[in-house]
């Protein structure tokens, strides 16, 4: 039977199973033609909203895309007084003498505004991100870059997320083995058929055939009974292809699962067994992620029975299951095999209430909730999901930058506490609590759900050697009394002093297990109040949301959860002790001066455990993109790797989404994409990204710093009514403005991922005191040379009264247009290299050949003509190394003395101190240790988030 669909509603798609992506190849089919149904045209089709996502990307508003509108507010601002400044000098000065038109005045102040504003601002704080991408596309990773913009993001990233498995685990699973439910009964042989003996049997009598079902010892890899083995054969949905290794498509769990039976796939619907059976699929529901379940109808041949058969995570499948098909100690074995590090699945069936199929009568098979009820358990499905070789060296490589990672996994939580331990996300002896849905008062109590929290058995040593301090005991003697209402316990949490002591003498401890492994706690012993140790239950470490905030468990246990628990924890509201103890541990994430989760008007626990919580597990793909959502939501820049459907969501959601293949669905909505299996271009993408960010910033500030230096030295130029010449003028703009801009776009990142991140504001005090101390150090060191020169006993002014301002080729030779243009054109050349400082996050500035062969080139040569004889380039230049007679206004009777060479050897002297000046300022106050006392104190005051590494 065919499944019939609704068509979709407008701007719906049919499921994924039915539908044929544009450029499919027909492998096989059953008749001679393949017919498709075109439901989507244009621009309407997946491939077309691809296309539309390419041309017409979502607008991304950067914190410095908003201060940049008020930079270039300020900025006319100056550059409209600098004009008007400029204007009434020469006014004052000349002009008005001259008899000058408004007009020629104009022109010049327009020249000068022009000069003060960096017209290629907005384009130098893009091009870092542009070469960035070059370089990932070309790089070890090969990372390709839909979107350049988003690397810049890249360099903000504070919160890792990985998916589990192909991400931080290899993609494959390896075959472990069952690990069967006993039937009870002896194997009936292959005539009888898997639904005619004890699954029949266990039916009719509540799931269980004889006796209470147990699990066997131990999982076998080879010897099945013939109802697990025709639950292999069938409970999947892969299709025969021969030009693939193993004959067969589809997911890999399910190859490796089909590959153990031994049995043989001829069509999707019919698979072959040894002794000439067969097993007819008469229909199948697949995967679905809403009930993490996937089943098949099947029948036998030759005994021509019928059932069915289901496959999923086991706490959905044993939901469907016959209570009394469950053997008791089946969550604890599962929960085993998970915290070992295994994939765990359960399988189960049952015959049909009929061997009649529609329209003559029996079980119908359109509706999924009726074909996976009343289930009987055959046991569990156990694959191995070994870690990536290079997985841990990443997380380490992410902690050593202060990149916090996070897991959120389909998986079952035991499985994902296991990989992270491996992985290092969870630190060597720190016990990991996981919070679960569980009734109030216990699994039988009957009372209303709330998350509990808990550990694994594994854990129970470590939880002991932490609860054994005096403090905490203390605290939760008092804890329990005020709970009961008693005015002599503790309210609110344990003391921070305490808490921080007892982590502390935790992490001095060794690993190995105590010797007395009691579960102990503390109570008053009568009436000389003194305390004494008594054992407990192991209830005792099962904790309350309330009870692991005040008692500070949270600050040295990691934590994990699962998806219902993550939707129970976004329901309840957070009380006020809890927050302010939230607060108080975190320093609060404050933005814009407010507290987020006041501003945000989102006060539940979910929003302030989420910065506490490692791992998130059983989550579906709508909650994996609601807890990037709420890391976004706190402020933080998070990035999302995975390489699954399922994933899409989230990695289209976070602000960098990396995509670890290219052959899945993720990669059409992923702004990142590795051809390389691994999460290790994680690392290059975020050194990339804060190399770019870094080198943006750098660029933005020499094009600021030229515009604010340009003005210092309109200023000379206007008052002394001098001009330099179109040589000087070209090579500062051409090779000197130009040519540094482009090769600081150059500067590679750094080869290691650095525990700082670079600023991303645009009046952050690192950016502004840059600018604004090296503008004020050169006008400092312009003006000495200025003065310098006008104190020389040879100096003549250039009488600007004899030369109209309209004549501007006549007012360049002269010693102050000759000490300004020296001066000028070596702070503006200097400056491209000291922002190139800043080995955290780039390479050293003599690293990147462009640069150092531009200051080199550039630095050589002006300080040849500082020193230069007269000869055709200082002419060139109209620099004054001899008499000047024959250009006007100097003649033979009113001539301009040479600048003698003592005089330029002490502007030399005032050119190295000006440039040992600014690279000091950069080097030591901007990049030392003076910006760093003053980062981490800002970071006090305004309660920077603090995240656990």
């Amino acid at each position: 039977p065919t499944e019939q669909l609704q068509d979709p509603a407008d701007g719906g798609r049919f499921p994924g199973k039915h539908v044929l992506v544009a450029g499919t190849t027909v492998l096989q089919a059953s008749g001679d033609d393949a017919w498709a149904v075109a439901t989507h045209t244009g621009v309407y089709t997946q491939k077309g909203q691809l296309l539309l996502l390419i041309l017409y990307p979502p607008k991304l508003l950067f914190k410095y895309d908003e201060q940049l509108v008020v930079v270039f507010t300020l900025l006319i601002g100056y550059a409209l007084f600098v004009m008007s400044a400029t204007m009434k000098i020469q006014y004052t000065l000349y002009a008005a003498d001259q008899k000058l038109p408004l007009t020629a005045m104009w022109a010049s102040g327009v020249f000068t505004c022009s000069s003060v504003l960096p017209t290629m601002l907005h384009v130098v704080l893009s091009v870092g991100s542009v070469m960035a991408a070059q370089r990932l596309k070309t790089g070890t990773g090969c990372v390709f870059c839909a979107s350049p913009k988003r690397i810049a993001l890249g360099g903000k990233v504070r919160v890792a997320c990985f998916d589990k498995t192909g991400t931080l685990t290899e993609s494959s699973l390896h075959f472990f083995g069952v690990h069967c439910v006993r039937s009870g009964q002896a194997d009936t042989g292959w005539l009888t058929g898997p639904f005619d003996g004890w699954l029949a049997k266990a039916a009719e009598n509540n799931g269980c055939a004889e006796g209470i079902p147990t699990l066997e010892k131990e999982a076998s890899a080879e010897k099945f009974s013939q109802e697990v083995l025709c639950c292999l054969a069938s409970a999947h949905s892969l299709s025969p292809f021969e030009g693939s290794e193993a004959g067969i498509v589809g997911n890999a769990v399910e190859v490796n699962m089909f590959n153990a039976c031994g049995w043989s796939l001829t069509s999707q619907s019919e698979v072959t067994g040894p002794r000439e059976q067969k097993l007819v699929i008469l229909k199948r529901f697949d995967f679905s992620h809403s009930s993490m379940t996937m089943s098949s109808v099947v029948e036998h041949r030759p005994s021509g029975s019928r059932g069915i058969y289901c496959k999923g995570s086991y706490e959905q499948v044993a939901s469907r299951c016959l209570p009394g098909s469950i053997p008791r100690d089946f969550t604890a074995v599962a929960q085993a095999h998970a915290y070992s590090g295994k994939y765990v699945l359960a399988i189960a069936g049952r015959p049909l209430k009929s061997k009649g199929l529609i329209p003559g009568g029996g079980e119908r098979f359109d509706n999924r909730e009726e074909v996976e009820k009343d289930l009987i358990l055959l046991g569990l499905l156990l694959f191995k999901n070994p870690l990536r070789p290079d997985t841990r060296d990443t997380i380490e490589l992410l902690k050593t930058g202060e990149v916090r990672s996070v897991m959120i996994t389909g998986d079952a939580a035991g499985t994902a506490i296991c990989i992270a331990r491996e992985a290092s996300l969870v630190a060597q002896g720190t016990p990991v609590l996981l919070g679960d849905l569980l009734p109030v008062g216990g699994p039988k109590s009957g009372g209303p759900l709330a998350v509990a929290w808990k550990c694994s058995d594994d854990d129970l040593n470590r939880m002991n050697e932490l609860l054994l301090s005096n403090d905490w005991l203390k605290w939760r003697n008092n804890y329990k009394q005020w709970r009961k209402g008693s005015t002599s316990g503790a309210r609110g949490e344990a003391g921070a002093g305490a808490s921080s002591q007892a982590g502390a003498e935790l992490l001095r401890r060794t690993t190995e297990p105590i010797v007395n492994t009691d579960l102990l706690d503390m109570q008053n012993d009568g009436e000389d109040g003194k305390t004494a140790l008594v054992p407990i239950s192991e209830e005792e470490y099962t904790f309350s949301t309330e009870e692991l905030v005040l008692s500070r468990l949270f600050e040295w246990c990691e934590l994990a959860v699962t998806q219902r628990a993550w939707e129970w924890l976004q329901k309840q509201e957070c009380s006020g002790d809890l927050r302010r103890v939230l607060l108080g541990s975190r320093l609060a994430t404050l933005k814009k001066g407010k507290v987020l989760s006041s501003s945000k008007g989102d006060s539940s626990l979910a929003w302030e455990l989420i910065t506490s919580i490692r791992i998130f597990a059983r989550m579906t793909p709508t909650g994996k993109i609601s807890v990037v959502e709420g890391l976004m939501a706190q402020g933080l820049i998070t990035s999302m790797s995975g390489d699954g459907g399922n994933d899409s969501g989230a990695l289209r959601t976070a602000h960098v989404g990396m995509a670890l293949s290219s052959a899945t669905s993720a990669t059409v909505v992923a702004p990142f994409t590795t051809n390389q299996p691994s999460v290790a271009p994680l690392v290059g993408l975020l050194r990339e990204g804060r190399g770019a960010l870094a080198t943006s910033f750098a660029g933005y500030k020499y094009c600021v710093h030229y515009g604010l230096l340009n003005s210092t030295f309109k200023f000379i130029v206007v008052y002394f009514g001098v001009c330099e010449s179109m040589s000087a003028s070209y090579l500062q703009d051409l090779v000197g403005f130009l040519s540094f801009s482009w090769a600081l776009s150059l500067s590679r990142p750094a080869k290691i991922l650095g525990n700082d991140r670079p600023t991303s504001s645009l009046f952050s005090l690192m950016t502004v005191s840059s600018v604004v101390g090296m503008w004020v150090i050169n006008t400092t060191f312009m003006l000495l040379a200025i003065h310098l020169t006008m104190s020389h006993e040879e100096y003549v002014p250039f009488p600007i009264r004899e030369v109209r301002l309209t004549h501007w080729w006549k007012r360049s030779r002269n010693w102050e247009a000759t000490t300004a243009f020296l001066m000028y054109t070596f702070q503006q050349f200097w400056s491209a290299v000291v922002f190139s400082f800043g080995r955290m996050f780039r390479e050293s500035w003599y690293d990147n050949i462009s640069m150092l062969i531009m200051a080199s080139g550039g630095l050589g040569f002006m300080f040849y003509l500082i020193v230069a004889e007269p000869s055709a380039i200082t002419r060139a230049f109209h620099l004054v190394y001899e008499p000047v007679d024959n250009y006007e206004p100097w003649s033979p009777e009113h001539t301009l003395p040479a600048m003698p060479r003592s005089h330029r050897r002490r502007l030399l002297a005032i050119v190295v101190a000006n440039l040992v000046a600014v690279a000091v300022w950069e080097q030591a106050i901007v990049f030392g240790a003076v910006s760093r006392y003053l980062r981490e104190r800002w970071r006090a005051l305004s309660k920077h988030v603090t995240l656990r590494l």
